[in-house]
Formats: C-alpha cells, sequence, structure tokens
C-alpha cells in the first residue's frame, strides 16, 4: 500500500516542479520580449530623422536683408545693395543717379519679419515639458500595435506642437503634412464625383530673382506681394488647388544658405513653356 502511494505522490509533484517550470519558462519569455520591444521602441524614439539632424546642426546664414526700397535705390544708382544701405544707416540721404540727377532716400520704418529655422528654440522643451514620457523606472513609455510590434511600436510623448521646438518640430511638420494632404485628396475626391479630372499632384519650385526675393521677405507688405504674384501666377498658368510653401534657405554641404524659393504642390496641368518663361 505504501510503494503504490510513494510512487502517486511522487509523479504528482514531479507534474507540478514541471508545470511550475512551464509557467517560469513562459514569464521569462514575456520579460524578454518585453525588454526587446522597449529596446525597439527607445531606439526608435532616440533617434533623429536625417532632415531634422541636419535642421539642428548646421550652421544658418543671417536671413537679415535690406527691405526692397533699398533695392531700388541701388538700381537707381547703379550701385550694390548693401553699399547703399550701409551708407544710409550712418546718415546719408543724398545720391547720385545713374543719369546725374540728385536722389534724395529717406527711411521708411519698417515691421521686419524675423526668419528662422525650426526647432531653434532650445529652451522650449523644457519649458513646456516636452519630451517622452517615462515610467518611474526611467523607461521610456511606449505604445504599440495589439497585433504585431513590428507593425506600429512607439515611445508616449508630450507636445507643444510648435515648430520652434527641437523636441516636437518633427512631429508638427507631420502633422502639417497630414492635414494638407488630407485637404488635397477631398478636392481630388470632389473633383471626381463630378467627373472631372485634376490629375495628379504635380512638384513645382519657384526661385524669384534672389537678390529682389531676399528684399521683398523682409517686410510683411512686400512679402505677402511676393507670395501672391506666386499663387496667382501658377493659377494662370493651369494650377487648380493646392499648397505653397517659402524655404529661406537651401541646403548646403555644411551651412544652410539664404537662398529664398517657394515650393508648390498643386492639381492642374501646367503650361510648362510659359512656366519656365
Amino acid at each position: 500500500m505504501k510503494g503504490p502511494h510513494r510512487t502517486d505522490m511522487q509523479q504528482t509533484l514531479e507534474y507540478y516542479d514541471s508545470r511550475m517550470e512551464q509557467q517560469r519558462l513562459r514569464a521569462l519569455e514575456r520579460k524578454f520580449q518585453q525588454f526587446e520591444r522597449q529596446g525597439i521602441a527607445e531606439q526608435a524614439a532616440l533617434a533623429e530623422h536625417p532632415v531634422v539632424r541636419f535642421v539642428k546642426s548646421l550652421p544658418v546664414e543671417d536671413p537679415r536683408y535690406p527691405a526692397i526700397e533699398y533695392l531700388r535705390l541701388a538700381q537707381q544708382v547703379g550701385r550694390d545693395v548693401w553699399e547703399v544701405f550701409n551708407e544710409v544707416q550712418e546718415g546719408r540721404r543724398e545720391f547720385s543717379g545713374r543719369d546725374g540727377t540728385q536722389i534724395r532716400f529717406d527711411p521708411v520704418p519698417h515691421e521686419f519679419v524675423t526668419w528662422s529655422m525650426p526647432a531653434h528654440d532650445l529652451r522650449r522643451p523644457e519649458d513646456k515639458k516636452c519630451g517622452f514620457i517615462r515610467s518611474p523606472s526611467g523607461s521610456i513609455v511606449y505604445t504599440m500595435c495589439p497585433d504585431h510590434p513590428e507593425h506600429y511600436l512607439k515611445g508616449k510623448r508630450r507636445h507643444c506642437w510648435s515648430l520652434h521646438c527641437p523636441s516636437c518640430m518633427n512631429d508638427t511638420a507631420l502633422k502639417h503634412g497630414v492635414k494638407i494632404e488630407r485637404q488635397l485628396l477631398v478636392y481630388q475626391k470632389l473633383c471626381e464625383k463630378q467627373g472631372v479630372d485634376v490629375g495628379r499632384i504635380g512638384h513645382w519650385v519657384i526661385s524669384p530673382p534672389q537678390e529682389l526675393a531676399k528684399c521683398m521677405m523682409q517686410t510683411y507688405e512686400d512679402f505677402d506681394i511676393l507670395q501672391r504674384y506666386v499663387d496667382d501666377t501658377i493659377l494662370e498658368l493651369g494650377g487648380k488647388a493646392g499648397v505653397t510653401v517659402f524655404h529661406p534657405w537651401r541646403q548646403k554641404e555644411d551651412f544652410w544658405e539664404l537662398s529664398p524659393h517657394f515650393h508648390v504642390l498643386c492639381y492642374g496641368f501646367l503650361r510648362t513653356k510659359r512656366f519656365l518663361k
């Protein structure tokens, strides 16, 4: 009687130990998976987009430039715009024109536009409490796709949603881009319902004469004239609907060069020869 009883007890204990060991292994496997997902989330969170890295790291050419009336004065006297600007700042008011006439120039007070790169406000993340949300242990809190972590795995963060913010700039730009894309797709769908083919979205780059554009981007009134001229010209050439984005700088290898130009994303079949002209 005692022998079989001990054997049954021994089998029960072995089964219990085996079951507990399987549970421990499954818990350990889940722990490893959690650590792996946490590592992937932190790597993705801390990795910067190449454009963001360039925006933050490269030196930027000063966007300040004489306003448009200084360019007109420079053209009247046949000299460089910076030369006449500096002389006016030093107090000169009388200039000799190309035809020998005397030109009186009195500077006009302006509310100048302040141009700056995204992510330039280095104090904003601290002031606005932007950045990744962390657990009490210090690890980044993340959200993931319920079906598969490789589909979606992202660290949670607080945003001020400003392009000035180094922490929020990239997500803010993506948010604005998604909003614009939705508006353009709605326009396309509405036109299709009316039987109108608007074609595909085209990307056009407009670079105005640089000295003129640098002068006109200094004041709100002149910049508004410049931008409306670009928009009106695109519409006259066949543009239907789109968005105009102004870029004050162009990226060179080791710095951002002041080079004002416009990017136009729009529907419509533009007349290319007239556009180039």
